[in-house]
C-alpha cells in the first residue's frame, strides 16, 4: 500500500493540500516516514521535521528518505511527544506500528519496554520556530491527550490545523479527552474518512 500509494488516501490527500499554503510538517509519530516523504517529494522547499523514538522505525524511515533521493532533506527527532521532558518508558513490540508511552495500554502490559527521550509540542514549538505557517500529523498510539497538554501555548497562541489520531484501542477515553479539550481552547475538528481499526478515529482540527 505504501509503494502503491494507497495508504491512507484520505489523509494523504488532505495533508498534500493543507501543505500547499505552509512552510512547515511536524510528523509526529511518523513510524515509517510515509506521509512526510510523500510531503517531501511534492514540495521540496518545505521544512519536514519527523518524530520518532522506535529504533527500529528510525533506521527504515532513514532508508525510505535515502532511496527516494531525499537523503539528509528532513530533521528527525529520535523522541516520543507527550506532557513533559526527560526519559519515559516505551513499548517495544513485535508491531512496528503500534507501540506507545501509555502505561495502560495493552501494548505496553505485554511487550518488552524501552527507555527514550520525551519531549513537548510546546517546547518543540519554541525550538524549530513553529507558528500558523506549520501543518501537523499527531498519531502517536494514545498519548495524544498528553500531546495536547504539552502543546496548549503554541495552540493558543498560532492556531495551527492539524490531524489527529485518536486511539481508544489503547487508552479508553482518550478521544473524548481530546476531543473537549480541543473545544475549550477554542478548536473544531471534522472526521476523516479512512479505512481504521476499530478504537481508532482521524480528525481534521482547525481553529
Amino acid at each position: 500500500r505504501y509503494i502503491l500509494g494507497e495508504y491512507e488516501t484520505s489523509q494523504a490527500e488532505l495533508i498534500l493540500n493543507k501543505l500547499e499554503s505552509k512552510t512547515k510538517f511536524a510528523d509526529i509519530g511518523a513510524n515509517a516516514g510515509y506521509f512526510s516523504l510523500i510531503a517531501k517529494s511534492k514540495f521540496p522547499n518545505i521544512d519536514v521535521t519527523l518524530f520518532e523514538p522506535l529504533p527500529l522505525n528510525i533506521q527504515q524511515l532513514s532508508q525510505h528518505f535515502e532511496v527516494n533521493g531525499l537523503k539528509d532533506q528532513f530533521t528527525l527527532k529520535k523522541l516520543a511527544i507527550g506532557d513533559k521532558i526527560g526519559e519515559i518508558e516505551f513499548s517495544d513490540s513485535g508491531n512496528a506500528a503500534a507501540n506507545t508511552i501509555m502505561q495502560e495500554s495493552g501494548m505496553m502490559q505485554n511487550s518488552n519496554t524501552i527507555k527514550v527521550q520525551v519531549d513537548t509540542i510546546d517546547h518543540m514549538a519554541e525550538e524549530l520556530n513553529w507558528d500558523e505557517n506549520t501543518f501537523l500529523k499527531i498519531d502517536i498510539e494514545g498519548a495524544e491527550f498528553k500531546a495536547l497538554l504539552g502543546g496548549k501555548e503554541y495552540l493558543q497562541k498560532f492556531h495551527p490545523e492539524f490531524i489527529l489520531a485518536t486511539h481508544d484501542c489503547h487508552v479508553q477515553g482518550v478521544e473524548k479527552e481530546c476531543l473537549d479539550f480541543l473545544s475549550e481552547v477554542g478548536y473544531q475538528y471534522k472526521l476523516i474518512k479512512d479505512d481504521k481499526i476499530s478504537g481508532q478515529v482521524d480528525y481534521l482540527v482547525f481553529h
